[in-house]
Order: structure tokens, then C-alpha cells, then sequence
């Protein structure tokens, strides 16, 4: 990640950035410098997956992965329980959206009367498994 600009502490004509320290194109070093303040780190899609598998473990329930060979925006996961409830899982990280392709296979799936649920966070996992099992 570069900033080309002036360095707010020495003038050099450059800065560079990196991680929290800022280096100046004539290699002085200002760690008390930083331009980003420091950012959380982002949660994975993988996490929220991983966390909805170990819950539907948990809860004596079966998850199988998904694909539909030869066409795009299969949801994730299909999830079932012994008391007869089942639903086709589409995992996001915290605020993604599914994309358009996926949206149009989750419509066509909902017209034939699948349940199709779009999950992004652990809490909405685990309302989609309170409800699942209760």
C-alpha cells in the first residue's frame, strides 16, 4: 500500500504505509505516524459456515454441501432434522448479499416450494436452528 504525498513529520516528498508504520521514501522510520486507525478484522464466510455445520452437528441434525452441476448459485448447504424440517442454507459473511445469480436460483428454487434461507451472522444461524428444532 503506498500514499504518495509529503511526510506529515519530516517533509520527505513520499510516504509509504505499512501495516501501522509509516516509512518515508528516504527510509526514516515514524512509528508514531498512522494513517488508518486500526480496523477489526473482517469475519469470513468460511467462520459463519463452519459455526452453522458445528450447530446443526450439535443439534442432531444432518448438513450436506450443495453443487448443481451445470449451474451456478446453488445455495451452500442443504440442513435437515429427524422432526422433518429441512431448508436449503446460503451462508454470507456479516453484511454480504447474495449476488444476482444466486438471488435468481434461490427464486426458482422457493417457486418449487423449497425453503431457502440466506444466513450472515451466528445470531441468525442460530434463530434459523432454534426454529429448525423447536
Amino acid at each position: 500500500m503506498s500514499d504518495y504525498g509529503y511526510c506529515p513529520d519530516c517533509g520527505a516528498p513520499g510516504v509509504r504505509r505499512m501495516r501501522r508504520v509509516t516509512q518515508c521514501l528516504n527510509k526514516h522510520r515514524h512509528p508514531h505516524l498512522s494513517f488508518n486507525p486500526p480496523v477489526e478484522p473482517r469475519v469470513r464466510e468460511a467462520l459463519i459456515e463452519s459455526y452453522f455445520v458445528m450447530r446443526v452437528k450439535d443439534t442432531g441434525g444432518e448438513q450436506r454441501k450443495v453443487t448443481f452441476p451445470g449451474h451456478d448459485g446453488a445455495p451452500d448447504r442443504w440442513a435437515g432434522w429427524p422432526t422433518g424440517f429441512s431448508a436449503l442454507v446460503e451462508l454470507k459473511r456479516p453484511d454480504g448479499v447474495p449476488e444476482a445469480h444466486q438471488a435468481r436460483e434461490h427464486a426458482k428454487l422457493r417457486r418449487c416450494g423449497l425453503r431457502v434461507e440466506v444466513l450472515s451472522t451466528k445470531a441468525q444461524v442460530d434463530a434459523f436452528i432454534d426454529k429448525a428444532t423447536s
